[in-house]
């Protein structure tokens, strides 16, 4: 995977986002493939604030989307952030999803907490 992070970071210097954008799929692809939920989060964050930034929210949301399937704990609390960045209307789903993390953690804690 490394191969695919330094051809990312390789293309956004030399300004070829098309690259860039392939190579960061090919890196989530192959962490889909063997099941690695933390590099799946992170890669589908990445494409997703990326797509976000070319304003291209369809395609941030199905990357956000990815992510958010693989995340557990506090990862899954940038999903609802940016759920309501890339959708402002989606913020009652993303008060819920926040709602339901915080009972989480809350029942995670120490009683003496």
């Amino acid at each position: 995977m490394d191969y695919y992070s330094l051809r990312n970071n390789l293309s956004i210097w030399e300004g070829k986002f098309r690259s860039a954008i392939d190579a960061s799929v090919s890196r989530l692809d192959l962490a889909e493939s063997i099941g690695d939920s933390q590099r799946i989060v992170s890669y589908g964050s990445s494409l997703s604030d990326f797509y976000q930034k070319l304003d291209m929210d369809d395609s941030a949301m199905f990357y956000n989307e990815i992510a958010y399937k693989w995340a557990s704990g506090f990862n899954a609390i940038n999903y609802a952030f940016s759920l309501v960045s890339i959708d402002p209307q989606r913020k009652e789903e993303a008060q819920e999803i926040w709602g339901d993390l915080l009972r989480k953690i809350k029942a995670d804690l120490p009683a003496e907490m």
